[in-house]
């Protein structure tokens, strides 16, 4: 079983269980040769298609599979959501160590300042409504969207434009991220 479905999808998809309400869940049997989202929840009144990524390294090559996932047609596999009743919200799950938190962090909001108006259209044409942090496999940690918006922009204007040294940038992106969380 490899990190993804073992560190981010099996400790998501218990949070989701614990959440109130009636959470009807889905996720591929098998991981590479199934269609679809890694993640498919749905209540009565919320319906989410989740892709999962997990990041131990320096690559932000995940970033990317993120990007891409709301852009690819899926199948849908919860059957009110074929019925067209409730329409999906697109959310981002993201594994990683404790140690590499800050460094997470630092480059997604390094991104999201690069071009502040295409990533809020980004979210409202495609409906990106959440995402979750999954730390260690064992806590979920959850931001919406626009919450992660604002925090983009509280890091940018903390940096002021100049170009400061990685670790300072990294607790300043920690910082910004850190007092929207929910747990």
């Amino acid at each position: 079983m490899g990190k993804e479905r073992e560190l981010v999808v099996r400790p998501l998809k218990g949070w989701i269980r614990k959440r109130p309400g009636s959470w009807e869940l889905w996720s591929p049997k098998h991981e590479t040769s199934e269609r679809g989202w890694d993640i498919e929840a749905r209540s009565s009144s919320e319906y989410w298609v989740i892709e999962a990524k997990y990041t131990d390294g320096p690559s932000v090559g995940w970033f990317g599979g993120l990007i891409m996932a709301p852009l690819v047609k899926r199948d849908l596999h919860l059957s009110k959501a074929k019925e067209g009743r409730l329409q999906p919200s697109v959310c981002w799950a993201i594994g990683m160590s404790q140690d590499r938190m800050s460094a997470v962090f630092q480059k997604i909001l390094d991104y999201l300042c690069a071009r502040p108006d295409f990533w809020e259209m980004y979210g409202k044409w495609l409906r990106v409504k959440r995402v979750f942090f999954v730390v260690e496999g064992t806590r979920v940690l959850c931001i919406s969207y626009k919450g992660l918006l604002r925090a983009a922009a509280r890091y940018d204007n903390a940096n002021n434009g100049v170009e400061v040294d990685l670790k300072i940038r990294r607790v300043v992106a920690e910082a910004s991220v850190k007092g929207k969380l929910d747990r």
